[in-house]
């Protein structure tokens, strides 16, 4: 990482850098890019709070009986949802487990946790909130959510730096979103290699998102029907390729047609 960073063209315009929780990758960026700012994709760190949940409901799991159990092995999706996209029978699943203290108190923190990216103003905002929620971590279920502060504690700068940016909110999920459609194609495809997937990825028919002009205009502006069909000799046309599109992607995953 440090080296493909050194070699990077222009990497004194960088100003932002967003990553994962990982040590090496901020080690590599304050190595080569002092002065950009590292900003950790919100993403990752709200996924610690749904966690927690998980957490908490497979310790819940133990004092149930052998029915109970099952229900909540099919039921953990209604958790894990948010509320507003939840069905109408997810919606009266959550309501019977909140019914257990342990689920509601960590439902509650996992929803408030969510909203505090979703809902601050302001960094300061963010940080005050934050504390407050830290105090409704009742000693019970504290283990089940270490994990998530801890992460707060060591990676605080880069968690909170989101809040700096709020008018252009930075994260990666582009990336991680297409990083896992190319999970699923690999998986559906028994096994590419990498050449064929990344030729699959990048050139199949359709994904790639490519514009052109329409037409030439003359330098008055105006533009004539014969601009629209002919191209006059030494037009210099720019063809822009805008690389894959995800939503191409995703839609071609869904109907099949990137599996034979």
């Amino acid at each position: 990482m440090t080296n493909y960073l050194r070699g990077m063209p222009n990497k004194n315009r960088i100003e932002i850098v967003c990553i994962d929780m990982w040590q090496p990758y901020r080690d590599a960026v304050k190595a080569i890019l002092p002065e950009a700012k590292i900003v950790i994709d919100k993403f990752h760190i709200v996924r610690y709070a749904s966690d927690a949940l998980d957490a908490t409901r497979k310790e819940l799991r133990k004092t149930l009986t052998d029915k109970q159990r099952k229900g909540l092995i099919h039921d953990r999706f209604a958790l894990l949802k948010r509320p507003d996209k939840l069905n109408a029978h997810e919606y009266l699943v959550l309501n019977h487990w909140l019914g257990y203290p342990i689920m509601k108190l960590a439902y509650e923190l996992k929803e408030s946790f969510y909203d505090l990216f979703d809902n601050s103003p302001s960094r300061q905002a963010a940080e005050q909130e934050y504390g407050a929620w830290l105090k409704r971590i009742a000693p019970d279920i504290k283990p089940y959510f270490e994990p998530l502060t801890r992460a707060v504690e060591n990676w605080h700068e880069g968690i909170f730096a989101y809040f700096d940016l709020l008018l252009n909110p930075v994260t990666n999920a582009y990336t991680e979103c297409l990083n896992n459609l190319i999970k699923l194609i690999n998986k559906n495809g028994r096994g590419y290699k990498f050449d064929v997937l990344r030729a699959k990825i990048l050139f199949s028919d359709g994904v790639r998102k490519v514009s052109t002009p329409k037409f030439n205009r003359h330098p008055s502006g105006i533009a004539s029907m014969m601009d629209m069909f002919v191209s006059e000799a030494g037009t210099d046309y720019q063809i822009r390729d805008h690389g894959s599109d995800i939503y191409t992607l995703i839609q071609k995953i869904l109907n099949g047609s990137f599996f034979p």
